[in-house]
């Protein structure tokens, strides 16, 4: 009937620091083949394959069987393995994995169905399955940026973030000198604050949401003494905002 093929695919998030780099590629593939080797031998068939990525890889498969039942595999079917794996993997990776890699990685999920028969190679076809999973994989990532965009829209019109101060101490003189301002996020597209500033940079809003942090911070502020000081943090290309001193 048809085959089905899910792959996962390690992708570059953004300018990967120096210190992370090979580094943190090789832990998230690690964390990646560790899951799918869990998965594959507790959730899924004998049959189904799992396929690691090579040397100057970056991509994982499974290769999957009909049902037992003996109908066809369908889209349907597929897509609920797919979503199982996803889920499942991205839970692992958010909590097996410093926060530094999995801003700089992303981890993105594509399927395919191909029919068999017609006289074509089955070799021909396990390529063609892996090309459209491949480009859906592609697709993925895609959605996040775009469900990213759209959360940060949202976030900066409604003004949802909020501000925690942190002491700053002299600890020759053991007292409390002032405080420094930190931006906190809920929960939704973005996992800490780090990503929802990528995200604002990515999408040249970098300034509009550093200035609602700024008033965020500045509602909030707790009483100071006359010799105390509220530090304020600022990305560097927000020197040249003209509203940064308004």
């Amino acid at each position: 009937g048809a085959i089905g093929l899910i792959s996962v695919t390690v992708l570059q998030r953004r300018n990967v620091e120096r210190g992370i780099g090979w580094h943190g590629y090789d832990t998230i593939i690690r964390e990646i083949g560790s899951f799918l080797r869990i998965y594959h031998n507790e959730r899924m068939r004998r049959e189904d394959r799992l396929f690691e990525p090579s040397l100057n890889g970056n991509s994982f498969a499974l290769l999957l069987e009909p049902p037992r039942d003996g109908r066809d595999l369908d889209a349907r079917a597929l897509a609920r393995v797919c979503a199982r794996v996803k889920r499942g993997l991205r839970n692992h990776l958010a909590r097996s994995l410093p926060h530094e890699i999995g801003e700089s990685f992303g981890s993105y999920i594509g399927a395919a169905l191909v029919n068999t028969g017609h006289g074509i190679p089955f070799e021909r076809i396990v390529h063609r399955a892996l090309e459209e999973s491949f480009a859906d994989a592609l697709r993925d990532k895609e959605r996040e940026g775009h469900r990213r965009s759209v959360h940060l829209a949202r976030v900066i019109q409604r003004g949802l973030v909020s501000a925690v101060y942190q002491p700053v101490v002299d600890i020759v003189d053991r007292r409390v000198i002032g405080f420094e301002a930190l931006t906190r996020v809920g929960g939704g597209r973005f996992e800490n604050v780090e990503m929802l500033f990528k995200a604002a940079e990515t999408n040249d809003v970098l300034w509009s949401l550093e200035r609602l942090c700024r008033r965020k911070a500045l509602e909030g502020v707790p009483a100071l003494d006359s010799d105390q000081l509220l530090f304020l943090n600022i990305e560097p290309d927000s020197a040249h905002d003209p509203q940064l001193t308004g």
